[in-house]
């Protein structure tokens, strides 16, 4: 319904535009599900839910505060039909053929056909939005996008429609459906405006605010409804330290650790030949001085981009304002107005390259003017290469262990990208690989209390036990409320003996988790071995109510009511 008038070549294009946006990712449903799909898919209890998700609705998802109930259905709808990692797969590849599709529709009401055309095609096979395509959960990206495209699309047809209102109501309606994907949506109504307002008559900017007004108001509703839910409008606390360090630095080293990141992102458009899964700390650390190299490579970045589009302002407008528009579309996801999750992520590009797509695609039609086959060889031949990046980017999503080792690879200082590859290797029982990658870790970041604990629990699992106390200890130290290093702290002091130091350590951890069986039983045999009978059964009996199936409780439970009936029969007998 979006298709312009007189499109019937339009619609052919389209269709060339669905086989060549699903091709590059063919190979992605042989994927399995990994990395945070399994926390916010396989394990989401309102995806599982047998009955109609509400609580995705009413409720956000831990970690993280994230509030996408449409995401959220739209899993449960397939668990319910389409079961199974490659299905899931294929369907984040068919949003992405849609997605694209409207890049085509909606770059065809700035642009001309090949100009849109070259706009779109870059756009379906570019390599950098593989996370936000193969990984499951990049499904918000693609339906928040969507939803966007749609969006202004319906607001293209209020302003040239005799019918305005039906339009107009139908962008507010995608514009919800964005929303409720992904909450960056909200920048729709920024980018609506700069998208047509250009060069228009006062009349037709009081048109396009009539057209916006039913879209304001449902913005102003989803604020409302999040602040009533949420209690917050972003995130209620700052993010981990390790996800977006430049949360944690004034707002003016922020803004230029947000410079230095956009400029990452225009790299990783242009040349996107290394990628990776995961930025945290300190593989990008932030800002801290006016004469860091990156600041400075940044704002030359900005300065010729203005200069570029300050050059061709007349004869090639659309590249200015397509670079002007993906600014706009990081406007909520830049760490410069308030800090988000993360301090970088590919996928947080896959709607501001819609935009330089745009700008590409009109350099490439204005190219093509004067040498039309040396541009169509070359542009075909640059689709050809993107393509085959994105096939072999592809397989590195095929399971946990392929991608953090390419994760590992290409951010070789990001701390979590070896602490996630450690934790694979120990669930596949090669401790000492784990090992090695846990300690890189704390040594990138050595205030990384999970990754020293990490370290600990490898070298208790290979026999080096005083070694493994140790990293409990300092895990402990970094990190006194991580309970579980006092809990194995705990029982490693009791299995050599050292009754008095296993109670501390029990005690310590039951103090930040009271009622937590495998504690109390820790204590309860503590107490037992230094001879409080009674005090032992106290614990060991709340343990067993605690945790009724946990077979340590009520085997300590059993040997502390043994001793207490000896210790009554040899009263008995003197």
């Amino acid at each position: 319904m979006f298709v312009p008038k007189n499109s019937r070549t339009d619609l052919r294009l389209v269709l060339c535009l669905s086989l060549l946006a699903s091709l590059p990712f063919a190979n992605a449903p042989g994927n399995g599900f990994t990395f945070d799909d399994h926390l916010f898919v396989e394990s989401n209890p309102a995806v599982s839910a047998k009955g109609f998700p509400y609580r995705a609705f009413l409720e956000a998802f831990e970690p993280g505060h994230l509030y996408r109930p449409l995401t959220v259905l739209s899993y449960w709808i397939q668990r319910r039909w389409l079961p199974g990692a490659a299905a899931f797969h294929s369907v984040n590849v068919a949003l992405h053929v849609v997605v694209s599709c409207l890049v085509f529709l909606l770059a065809r009401r700035r642009l001309s056909r090949p100009a849109a055309f070259a706009a779109a095609a870059l756009f379906a096979v570019h390599p950098v939005h593989t996370e936000a395509v193969t990984s499951v959960v990049g499904r918000a990206e693609s339906l928040a996008a969507g939803g966007v495209l749609a969006t202004l699309l319906c607001v293209g047809r209020s302003l040239e429609s005799p019918n305005p209102r039906f339009w107009s109501l139908a962008a507010s309606f995608f514009f919800a459906c964005a929303l409720l994907s992904k909450e960056h949506a909200f920048v729709a109504l920024l980018l609506a405006p700069a998208f047509f307002l250009p060069a228009r008559k006062p009349a037709e900017w009081r048109r396009l605010v009539a057209t916006l007004l039913p879209s304001v108001a449902v913005g102003c509703l989803y604020l409302a409804w999040r602040w009533a839910l949420l209690g917050s409008l972003g995130l209620p606390e700052p993010p981990d330290f390790l996800d977006n360090p430049a949360a944690y630095s004034p707002p003016a080293w922020r803004i230029a650790t947000a410079a230095v990141v956009l400029s990452d992102y225009v790299r990783l458009f242009l040349w996107p030949l290394r990628l990776s899964a995961d930025y945290s700390f300190p593989q990008v650390p932030p800002v801290r001085a006016l004469s860091d190299p990156r600041l400075l490579a940044a704002v030359l970045l900005f300065a010729s981009s203005g200069l570029l589009a300050l050059a061709t302002r007349n004869r090639l407008p659309e590249i200015g304002r397509g670079v002007a528009l993906a600014g706009l579309s990081f406007a909520l996801t830049a760490n410069v107005f308030f800090p988000i999750g993360t301090i970088e992520a590919e996928r947080l590009l896959y709607l501001p390259s819609v935009f330089l797509c745009l700008a590409l695609g009109s350099a490439v039609a204005a190219a093509a003017h004067g040498h039309p086959r040396p541009t169509a060889a070359l542009f075909c031949a640059a689709c050809a290469l993107l393509a085959c990046r994105t096939w072999m980017r592809n397989a590195d999503w095929k399971s946990d262990l392929t991608l953090f080792r390419a994760t590992v690879a290409t951010s070789p200082r990001s701390a979590k990208a070896h602490h996630n590859l450690a934790v694979v290797y120990a669930d596949l029982g090669d401790p000492v690989r784990a090992t090695a990658h846990f300690e890189r870790a704390w040594r990138l970041h050595p205030s990384y209390a999970e990754a020293a604990f990490g370290v600990g629990r490898m070298y208790e699992i290979r026999g080096f036990l005083s070694t493994a106390l140790g990293w409990y200890e300092r895990a402990a130290r970094i990190d006194p409320s991580l309970w579980k290093a006092h809990l194995n702290r705990g029982v490693l002091h009791y299995n050599r003996g050292a009754y008095r130091e296993a109670e501390a350590a029990f005690r310590e951890g039951l103090a930040l988790v009271p009622r937590d069986a495998r504690l109390l039983t820790g204590l309860g045999l503590s107490r037992l071995a230094l001879g409080d009978r009674e005090g032992a059964i106290r614990l060991l009996e709340l343990a067993v109510r605690s945790d009724p199936v946990l077979p340590e409780a009520r085997q300590g439970l059993e040997l502390a009511l043994e001793a207490r009936s000896q210790d009554s029969r040899r009263r008995v007998g003197s």
